[in-house]
C-alpha cells in the first residue's frame, strides 16, 4: 500500500485547516481571559476605593495618614497585578504564535507528533486503567 501525493496533500490542507481553526480560537480564549481579568482587577479596585473612601469619612487625622498608607498599598498592589496579568497573556499569546507558526511551517511533521502523543496517551491511559483494575 502506498500514499498518493493527493493523500498527503489532502492530510495537509486537513491539517491547515485544523490549525487555523484552532489557532481562532485559542486567540479568542486569550482574548476572553484578558478581558475577564482586567475586568476582575477593575472591579477589586473599584471595590477597594469605595472601602477606602467610607473610611476616610470622621477619622482623626493618625487614622487619616493611615487610611492613606494602606490605601497607596494597595494601590500598588492592584497596579503589580495588574502587570503580572499582561506579561502572562502576553507570554502565553507568543508561545501560541510560536506554535501556530511552527505548525504552519511543519504542517505534517505537525500531526505526526501529534498522532503519536495522543497514541502514547492512549496507552498510558490504558496501562493506567490496568494497573487500578489490579488492585481492585
Amino acid at each position: 500500500m502506498s500514499i498518493s501525493k493527493a493523500d498527503i496533500d489532502a492530510v495537509e490542507t486537513k491539517a491547515e485547516n485544523l490549525i487555523d481553526d484552532t489557532s481562532e480560537a485559542a486567540e479568542r480564549g486569550v482574548n476572553k481571559a484578558k478581558k475577564e481579568a482586567k475586568s476582575a482587577v477593575d472591579a477589586a479596585a473599584e471595590k477597594l476605593d469605595k472601602v477606602a473612601a467610607s473610611a476616610r469619612g470622621g477619622v482623626s487625622e493618625t487614622e487619616h495618614h493611615a487610611s492613606e498608607f494602606a490605601n497607596a498599598a494597595i494601590a500598588a498592589g492592584v497596579k503589580w497585578a495588574q502587570q503580572r496579568s499582561e506579561q502572562t497573556l502576553a507570554l502565553s499569546e507568543e508561545s501560541l504564535q510560536r506554535a501556530v507558526r511552527y505548525v504552519k511551517d511543519r504542517p505534517l511533521q505537525s500531526v505526526l507528533i501529534a498522532a503519536s502523543a495522543g497514541a502514547l496517551l492512549v496507552l498510558l491511559t490504558g496501562a493506567a486503567r490496568q494497573r487500578s483494575r489490579d488492585y481492585l
